[in-house]
């Protein structure tokens, strides 16, 4: 697939980064917007991401960091994906042990990306969910 295809993909889809860290919440969204993505919302906690998709509809992708004050990242993924199984979660985080990965993994996580991230490792990501609709 093109990059332009990826990019007319993601144009597409409405987006939510759920981070606690304000800094990291914006250039999260910041690089979706920069790549095309022009349905980006943002919450600071899954209690926060879940009044969204309340009021605001079920998005198509959710980025999420696992850690976080309140509802976690982990537990946001428990509740999202057995009511929604289309959306597409990728967690974003610094917890890299297998056996994080695996506890994800197990949740029905559809991705999983490292921090600190480059525009590159979104890219793949964002390609690995679009051949999953495919």
């Amino acid at each position: 697939m093109s990059e332009n295809e990826l990019l007319d993909w993601v144009a597409d889809k409405s987006i939510i980064v759920v981070e606690d860290e304000n800094s990291s919440r914006m250039v999260l969204a910041g690089l979706l917007r920069s790549i095309g993505a022009t349905k980006v919302r943002t919450a600071t906690n899954g209690e926060d991401a879940l009044r969204l998709i309340e009021t605001k509809g079920v998005p198509d992708i959710i980025f999420c960091d696992w850690m976080m004050p309140g509802m976690d990242g982990l537990t946001l993924l428990s509740v999202v994906k057995p009511r929604h199984p289309d959306v597409r979660f990728v967690m974003v985080t610094s917890k890299k042990e297998p056996d994080d990965v695996r506890t994800a993994a197990a949740l029905k996580v559809d991705g999983y990306i490292v921090k600190p991230f480059a525009r590159a490792t979104l890219m793949d990501s964002l390609s690995r969910l679009r051949a999953k609709d495919m």
